[in-house]
């Protein structure tokens, strides 16, 4: 969400329905977890590679493509 609001950080605390302070504690929790600052520039890029990786083995562990679309919901 970060992402999606420019880094704006009040913005994406206001989109993900939590307090300001919460968003600041979890990025806080990721820095001290990952030693990956996810403010930076290169913590930014790293995230968003780690999360497109994830993103791709799910999709190819349910038999489908980045390229196909998602199946509709019932």
């Amino acid at each position: 969400m970060l992402l999606a609001c420019n880094l704006d950080r009040e913005r994406a605390a206001r989109e993900l329905w939590i307090h300001r302070r919460t968003l600041h504690y979890r990025l806080d929790r990721i820095r001290e977890l990952s030693g990956v600052d996810p403010s930076s520039a290169r913590g930014l890029q790293l995230f968003r590679a780690a999360l497109t990786s994830v993103r791709l083995t799910c999709l190819e562990r349910e038999g489908r493509r980045a390229e196909d679309p998602p199946p509709l919901s019932a």
